[in-house]
């Protein structure tokens, strides 16, 4: 394998050259390089020759990324080969930065018909299969009746993230193949925080430490306006489908808690644990942004205190793959390493407040057992409604 190599000149404007591969192993050197030269004067123009270049990551995006926000002036990238420039195209990059290919009239195809499938199965679950097609590519294949409008969803979802700065993979195209749709990613070299922790039991203070320090830096990210959907618009969906189990009053109370917590336009992941974390060359990662949404991050750490505290019972094992007690262990150090310690204890007491309201609204979310159900339901009778009042005036007035 070709290692990534920079040179730098500084007649005029910024000049790199890069070549090899920009990914998470090199993605760090390079941003680096290009930061220590931009300094503080970051007006200058920076160019960027990709002649060399052979392969480009998310994480090499996002080091680009990071190269656009610091520069207050254009970014240039010359010399992009086809194979590079399909990536920017895709990923909407190529709509960020200046960019100059090396071919002329280089169109991205929206959907690929395949004949046969090349590649080895490597995951299986619920009809969806999962392929490594080579070294950089990995092939989600979705059961038949998943429609094409979702699959395009996905993808789009997955391209706002990546432009938003989110560790998430490139999903390149979507195939198409004997009635049945699939996204094309990057092969991902990761494996979820639970199974390294369950591997290496000394690591758990250290995962949880970088789950609640990456979650902050995911909160920080603010989507473009109209392609995530709101938060509270998936709230109260659910709570529709809770309907049956409370009285209309109840029913009431609920859907007034979910509208009192304030609007935000910060990225919610919506299932973020252990289990569905990812890690990539000691990064943070995200693979999947079906859930995704953009409001307050108030309902990401409700659900977190939810599944590893208040439901650890249900959710702790099956989700996570740890036991309760391990479960509030790692939540208490993912959440002191989230928040500031002079604002963890007023805070969290509005996430028990917000996961009680999360719990609540579990009867809508998914294939419970009755006494499963009959448990959420009990709950929010004893805990939730009885300080209804006070726990609007909380909600109302949380700042996260």
């Amino acid at each position: 394998m070709e290692k990534f190599s920079i040179n730098t000149s500084k007649a005029g404007a910024l000049k790199f050259s890069i070549s090899g591969r920009l990914d998470a192993a090199s993605s760090q050197n390079f941003l680096n390089v290009i930061m220590s030269h931009v300094g503080d004067k970051n007006d200058s123009t920076v160019i960027i020759d990709c002649r060399g270049l052979d392969y480009i990551s998310s994480a090499g995006l996002r080091a680009m990324l990071a190269i656009h926000k610091k520069c207050n002036s254009q970014v240039v990238l010359t010399n992009v080969s086809p194979k590079i420039y399909e990536i920017l195209e895709v990923t909407g990059f190529s709509q960020i930065f200046d960019v100059s290919v090396a071919e002329d009239n280089i169109k991205v195809s929206e959907v690929k018909e395949l004949s046969q499938i090349n590649g080895q199965l490597i995951g299986k679950s619920d009809g969806t299969e999962i392929f490594r097609v080579n070294s950089d590519e990995l092939m989600k294949l979705y059961p038949a009746g998943k429609n094409l409008a979702d699959v395009e969803n996905e993808m789009k979802l997955t391209k706002a993230a990546l432009l938003c700065g989110i560790p998430t993979l490139i999903s390149y195209y979507i195939v198409h193949y004997n009635d049945r749709y699939g996204l094309v990613y990057e092969m991902p070299n990761a494996r979820t925080v639970a199974s390294l922790v369950n591997f290496q039991d000394w690591n758990l203070n250290q995962y949880a430490v970088n789950m609640g320090t990456a979650l902050k830096q995911i909160h920080s990210c603010v989507p473009e306006e109209g392609i995530f959907p709101k938060t509270k618009s998936l709230v109260l969906e659910y709570l529709k489908h809770a309907a049956s189990h409370y009285t209309k009053n109840e029913i009431e109370q609920l859907a007034n808690l979910i509208n009192a917590v304030p609007e935000k336009n910060t990225f919610v992941y919506g299932s973020y644990h252990a289990g569905n974390v990812f890690v990539q060359d000691d990064e943070i990662i995200l693979l999947n942004m079906s859930g995704s949404s953009v409001g307050n991050p108030i309902f990401d750490l409700a659900e977190i205190y939810m599944i590893h505290v208040l439901e650890s019972d249900i959710f702790a094992k099956s989700l996570t793959g740890f036991e309760p007690n391990r479960a509030k262990i790692f939540y208490d150090l993912m959440i002191r390493a989230y928040f500031d310690l002079n604002d963890i204890i007023e805070r969290e007491y509005i996430i028990k407040i917000a996961a009680l309201l999360d719990s609540a609204l579990l009867p809508g979310m998914g294939n419970f057992t009755p006494v499963q159900i009959n448990k959420f339901v009990t709950s929010a009778r004893q805990n939730l409604f009885p300080k209804f009042t006070s726990y609007m005036n909380i909600l109302s007035h949380a700042k996260f």
